[in-house]
């Protein structure tokens, strides 16, 4: 029997969260009677014409779609990296963050996903769970970093 360290544990977590986020996008727009991605695209264009043509709205729009797109692909390459061990997950998630900031899309998915379910809306509470959630993620990888490093000089 395998006993899993830290690094795995931390590893499977994430991995685990950013599938489950991924997954739960996929769940909700169903639920809603709507296609993931192709509604939300089609939604994007249909606002983006409503908008005069050339604006900094339709710009900012046009962006953060951008930034929601990649955001939802994101997760599904972080969910791989992370539950396949590769050394590239931490490097990975430290950029992604900068994604999760501009889209508020929090590490720990089961915070949104009770938010939704229970209908839950205060904005206060929302941005309070997001923070923490980034400042777990954000100490266990560095915590996972340093151990790696550590690791390594003592080879």
């Amino acid at each position: 029997m395998k006993i899993m360290n830290s690094k795995n544990k931390q590893f499977l977590f994430w991995g685990v969260m950013d599938a489950l986020a991924f997954l739960s996008y996929c769940f909700f727009s169903l639920a809603r009677h709507r296609i993931p991605f192709i509604s939300d695209i089609r939604e994007v264009i249909a606002t983006v014409d409503m908008v005069t043509g050339g604006d900094s709205a339709s710009t900012l729009l046009i962006g953060y779609f951008i930034c929601e797109l990649l955001m939802l692909v994101s997760l599904l390459a972080s969910a791989y990296l992370f539950l396949s061990k590769k050394s590239a997950a931490i490097p990975f998630a430290f950029v992604q963050e900068i994604l999760r900031f501009i889209t508020m899309k929090c590490s720990i998915a089961i915070f949104p996903i009770v938010l939704t379910v229970t209908g839950f809306s205060v904005l206060a509470v929302n941005v309070g769970l997001f923070l923490l959630s980034e400042a777990i993620k954000i100490g266990s990888l560095i915590y996972c970093r340093k151990k790696q490093s550590a690791e390594h000089t003592a080879s």
